[in-house]
């Protein structure tokens, strides 16, 4: 291959590129669209025929592009690879929070088991009775004294004294008339008895 002529590029506003260069023969300047490069001109001075100039610039641009096409599918898989590593992750994460989540469920059903069964040897062989206690200011202590002491003659073992605040809703009209629930406070005596078989 015959050495190229030197040549510049130039692009247009439209974005069309042009090669500059000189006229082997009569050194005038010249310029052909780089879509001429490697073909056979001549110069419309002197007439001498030449191969138009730039076909080294079309062979850079085109390793160029194939450069950067490279570059941005190696991007592309690069950026794809790190989404499914961070999927896979992701992934994982929500596997050991689940066996995590299950391991505790496990624990807490095995200690509801165990407490349930503590509770039923605990109660074993006994029955319960659950008295309402209404309290009296006035003399408070000797009505809870004359309860547990009237249930204690009958067989009952006294077991515990509980308080429990009770809410009830207002019912379909007061709720529309914005008026509260009523609140019950009710005090509840327990009381056991072994169970005699017969």
């Amino acid at each position: 291959m015959a050495d190229e002529l030197p040549f510049k590029l130039r692009k247009s506003l439209l974005g069309k590129h042009f090669v500059n260069y000189l006229c082997p023969k009569c050194k005038r300047t010249l310029e052909n669209s780089l879509k001429d490069a490697g073909k056979k001109d001549n110069c419309p001075s002197c007439s001498a025929t030449f191969v138009v100039p730039g076909e080294s610039a079309i062979r850079e641009r085109e390793q160029q592009r194939i450069q950067e096409e490279q570059e941005a599918k190696e991007e592309a898989e690069r950026e794809a690879q790190e989404s499914l590593d961070r999927e896979v992750e992701l992934a994982e994460t929500r596997k050991q929070r689940l066996r995590e989540r299950e391991a505790i469920e496990e624990v807490n059903r095995r200690k509801a088991e165990q407490a349930a069964e503590e509770l039923r040897k605990s109660h074993s062989g006994y029955v319960y009775h659950v008295e309402h206690f209404s309290p009296r200011f006035d003399g408070c202590g000797k009505h809870l004294e004359n309860c547990i002491n009237h249930y204690s003659q009958q067989g009952w073992e006294y077991v515990d004294f509980n308080i429990f605040t009770v809410h009830s809703s207002p019912g379909c009209l007061g709720s529309l008339l914005g008026l509260p629930g009523d609140v019950r406070v009710m005090h509840l005596l327990t009381f056991k008895k072994k169970i005699v078989s017969g």
